[in-house]
Formats: C-alpha cells, structure tokens, sequence
C-alpha cells in the first residue's frame, strides 16, 4: 500500500480546526465561539422583540429559556415565537454557549389574558 505524503500547512490547519471545534463544543471558550454566542444571543433578542404575544386561548402562549441576561428568568410568548426561541435556545447551547446566569427550577403556566400571552 503506497504512503501518502500531506505537506506539513496541511496538517497544521487540520490541527487548529479540530482545537476550535473541541474548544467549540465546550471544552473551553474562544473569542470565536463567544462571537457565535453573540450572534445566536442577537437573533434571540430580535426574535423576543417581534413577538406578537397574541393569543385567544392559554394553548396559543408557550413558555422560553432566557439565553441573554436582560430577560431574566425567562417568560411567555405567543407559541410560535417560542418554538422559534426554543430551536435557538438549543443552537446556543450546541455551540458550548454557558448561560447568561443560574436561575432556580420554574414552573411556567403561560395564560390568554385580553389577548396577550402572560404567566
């Protein structure tokens, strides 16, 4: 079986992109990954501020997990907002992303009231 030769660059480049991937998934945090926390944590303001929160029923409202500090806890949402939060909930923590603080067990019972979701 003939050995193949890969230049030296090669190798190296392979190298750094495997470290950025581990450091990515967690083991540490590089200022790329906490960019890619930053973007995703942008996306999730935006998505909370277009939300319209309407609703007739308590089953339109759903609750979210905060993934930036200025909301808390987290809150209640119209329900198609909140499965938009929740996919990019799961995106910020598949990129190794730590939450922005530690918040206790709660429980959420999202209502229709007047027609705005609310808790």
């Amino acid at each position: 079986m003939p050995l193949v030769h890969v230049p030296a660059v090669k190798i190296e480049l392979w190298s750094l992109l495997a470290l950025f991937a581990l450091a990515c998934a967690g083991l540490s945090v590089t200022s790329g990954c906490r960019s890619e926390c930053s973007r995703i944590q942008a996306r999730f303001e935006e998505t909370v501020d277009r939300a319209s929160r309407a609703c007739r029923q308590d089953g339109d409202c759903g609750c979210f997990n905060p993934v930036v500090e200025d909301l808390g806890c987290g809150g209640v949402t119209d329900r198609g907002t909140a499965g938009r939060l929740a996919r990019l909930e799961h995106e910020f923590h598949s990129a190794g992303c730590e939450w922005p603080h530690q918040c206790p067990a709660m429980a959420c019972m999202p209502r229709c009231v007047a027609g705005r979701c609310t808790q």
